[in-house]
């Protein structure tokens, strides 16, 4: 690969070539082998200096999309360190009839998550984050039976909002990258639509025996997956 295609830090390295170094020698496949900068890992993230570091993680960066506000309000509900309060929430069935996915699939994963019934579906990370918030509850449970002094609990309480309102918004973020991703793709087919009309027109300003000439193709097409 050429340097004007590559991706120029400020400290004059690109990053496709530390990228290669790092990623030639890796025991199995990952997201790097596609060049895709994961800038939430150390070890990737190591491999440029400090400068380098903050331009990749601001230059050209979209802001995070934002929740909307009923579907933050129903989460934030859920910041509760009064076990009888936090249990009559947890019990408490969500009104989304007649079911509509695009309206009611996120509050039905808060539900569900708050439940305890996400878990099979997380991730190690998010199990992990899960069963911490199943033995918050018990720990409630237990401190209420032995009338014993709960413990505040409200930093878990928020770790665990904190950890759903980021899976909800990373679902956005994706949404947003496809919606891009396919204006893109869009405008690409416009233009080739485009090209082909003039074409065509040039084609038909001559005499019917007649098209005009075709450049042989200097460029070898690859195979797409």
């Amino acid at each position: 690969m050429c340097n004007d295609i590559k991706w120029k830090l400020p400290s004059g390295s690109y990053v496709e070539g530390n990228y290669f170094n790092y990623t030639k020698d890796l025991p199995c496949e990952c997201p790097s082998h596609s060049f895709i900068l994961d800038i939430e890992n150390g070890s990737i993230m190591k491999l440029f200096n400090k400068e380098d570091q903050e331009y990749i993680k601001t230059y050209n960066a979209m802001a995070d999309p934002e929740l909307e506000d009923g579907l933050m309000e129903y989460l934030v509900t859920f910041n509760e360190t009064d076990i009888s309060k936090m249990r009559d929430k947890i019990n408490a069935e969500i009104d989304m009839t007649p079911y509509d996915p695009k309206k009611h699939f996120d509050y039905q994963y808060v539900y569900q998550f708050i439940r305890g019934e996400g878990c099979s579906l997380a991730s190690s990370e998010r199990k992990i984050k899960q069963e911490k918030w199943n033995e918050i509850l018990i720990r409630y449970a237990i401190a209420q039976y032995l009338q014993q002094d709960i413990m505040d609990l409200s930093a878990d309480v928020e770790d665990l909002i904190f950890l759903i309102h980021e899976v909800l918004v990373a679902k956005l973020r994706i949404k947003q990258n496809i919606e891009l991703s396919n204006k893109k793709c869009n405008n690409l087919k416009e233009a080739l639509r485009n090209k082909q009309s003039k074409r065509s027109r040039s084609d038909n300003d001559l005499p019917d025996n007649q098209t005009s000439p075709r450049k042989k193709s200097s460029y070898i097409i690859l195979a797409f997956n």
